[in-house]
């Protein structure tokens, strides 16, 4: 007589459960693993329904063991599919672990978020097409980069016979910038020595002052060959002059004293981290978005109900600058600064302002908070990394590409600062909860980016994750925004182990 069908590998039967005693339950079913061996597991809880909810997490843990592409066909969900490709990744013993790190970096960053609510079969040549054009907005390197793991992760599917074919080859040509080498003026040169020397000395400047070594590898690694002038101290051979002597055997001769190079080599090797650290990134960024958005500000307070007087007094003063900070950081909100800006400037007269555009800042994050408190809006605020205000609306081609650049920059150093410190174990970390599978997964880690981001602005060290109370008010805002961040990343990780009870923040959080 035939025996029972045989289970297919990663399934298992019908669930049994029994009462062992009063207050105990227990969940058991038959699970044909991944090396074709069939095997009996179970669960033991309270209550009837919670053994059966233990084996279930058991069986999906076994599932994982077994390899997340065992069981995908088309009409699976597409994260299950980058997870298999991510796992088989992983596996590769020819790829550095680096290299894994940018791969899982940027599929979680770049991919999964346009993706993640799609099946395998619908990621269609139409849709990565409409995918990159969204990425070529921002940037080339962005469209680059997600071509590249898409097409991995497609090309995978197809190995895995889950899929006929690859649609990302069949996408039109990702065509490069256009890029014409310029060479440097002595005027520019000079400027870059002056802005070198003044780099990070300003009062009131945010994150680590400089130490003087930048200005000094500059300075010390400069040489001026200036061929577009006349040089009258040089023109014709002078009195013990060597004939013999030519243009490039002085060049030679200049670059065997080797020492000074080597020593700026290793200065730029000791300040290479602080460089691309968040705390210069955002710098940057906010002095990009400031230009940019210069000229549309100065305008708004032209047309905000102000004299022709008082508008020149706000654009030239000093606070002008966190003024327009302000107006960034609510219409990141989705606040509409053009009607918002009139209605704080109507709300009472400037006759004893000393200075009109700093009251200005000042009533108009007050409204901004007033917004916030109330609800209005349901939609996360447009921030970089979960901190910086993104700088949007009508601006200079060029500057939206350098903005998207520096954007791109800072969410990939808060992820790589983030996922370096889970690797170490970093007492910080612990803060955030256990790392949830599954949809949540990506939500968890963009949440702990803000925290690394927040970290890395601020220069904090230490197992507290958020450091020392924020004096400075920007400072205050961002510690806001990271612990918010921090809260949901907890509450993620919590809600991901439904039987397991509650854990408490193991970190003091600053309030």
């Amino acid at each position: 007589m035939a025996g029972r069908p045989r289970l297919p590998i990663s399934t298992f039967g019908s669930i049994t459960t029994v009462k062992l005693g009063p207050g105990r339950f227990r969940a058991t079913t038959v699970f044909r693993d991944w090396d074709g061996q069939s095997r009996q597991v179970g669960a033991t809880r309270e209550s009837r329904n919670a053994a059966q909810a233990a084996l279930k997490v058991d069986l999906a843990a076994r599932l994982r063991t077994g390899g997340a592409g065992d069981s995908l066909t088309a009409s699976s969900p597409f994260p299950l599919l980058a997870e298999a490709w991510m796992e088989d990744v992983m596996l590769d013993v020819d790829r550095s672990q680096g290299t894994k790190d940018t791969y899982q970096r940027e599929l979680r960053v770049l991919v999964v978020p346009f993706f993640e609510n799609f099946t395998i079969r619908e990621v269609t040549v139409g849709r990565i097409e409409l995918f990159l054009r969204q990425q070529r907005e921002k940037s080339y390197t962005r469209a680059k980069h997600s071509r590249t793991i898409l097409g991995m992760i497609l090309a995978f599917a197809v190995r895995r016979e889950i899929i006929p074919r690859n649609p990302m080859k069949e996408t039109s040509r990702m065509k490069k910038p256009p890029h014409t080498p310029k060479a440097l003026t002595t005027d520019q040169i000079a400027a870059i020595c002056l802005a070198a020397s003044e780099w990070r000395t300003e009062e009131g400047r945010m994150g680590p002052r400089s130490d003087g070594q930048v200005r000094d590898i500059i300075e010390a690694n400069t040489a001026y060959v200036a061929i577009d002038r006349p040089d009258a101290a040089h023109v014709g051979p002078r009195p013990g002059d060597a004939v013999d002597v030519t243009a490039r055997s002085i060049l030679f001769g200049i670059l065997q004293h080797v020492g000074a190079e080597l020593s700026a080599h290793e200065t730029i090797a000791a300040e290479q981290d602080a460089w691309g650290s968040v705390a210069q990134l955002a710098a940057e960024y906010e002095t990009l978005a400031a230009s940019a958005q210069h000229d549309r500000w100065a305008a708004l307070v032209r047309a905000s109900g102000l004299s022709p007087g008082q508008a020149s007094d706000v654009i030239n003063s000093d606070a002008f600058g966190p003024l327009t900070a302000e107006l960034r950081r609510a219409e990141a909100q989705f606040v509409d600064v053009a009607s918002l800006l009139p209605r704080v400037v109507a709300a009472r007269g400037f006759e004893d302002a000393q200075d009109i555009a700093a009251v200005l800042r000042a009533r108009v994050a007050a409204a901004v908070s007033r917004y916030s408190n109330a609800g209005r809006s349901r939609r996360a605020p447009r921030l970089v990394a979960g901190l910086i205000p993104w700088a949007i609306g009508p601006m200079d081609a060029a500057m939206h590409q350098a903005l998207a650049e520096r954007a791109d920059l800072i969410e990939s150093r808060a992820a790589a600062v983030l996922d370096q410190a889970l690797r170490a174990g970093e007492p910080w970390t612990r803060a955030l909860g256990a790392a949830p599978r599954g949809s949540t997964a990506t939500a968890w880690h963009q949440k702990g980016c803000a925290v690394a981001a927040y970290r890395d602005r601020y220069g904090i060290v230490g197992a507290n994750p958020l450091g020392a109370v924020p004096e400075s008010t920007a400072q205050k805002l961002d510690a806001a925004r990271a612990r918010a961040a921090l809260q949901r990343a907890r509450r993620l990780s919590d809600d991901s182990w439904p039987d397991a009870p509650r854990r408490a923040v193991t970190q003091t959080l600053t309030r």
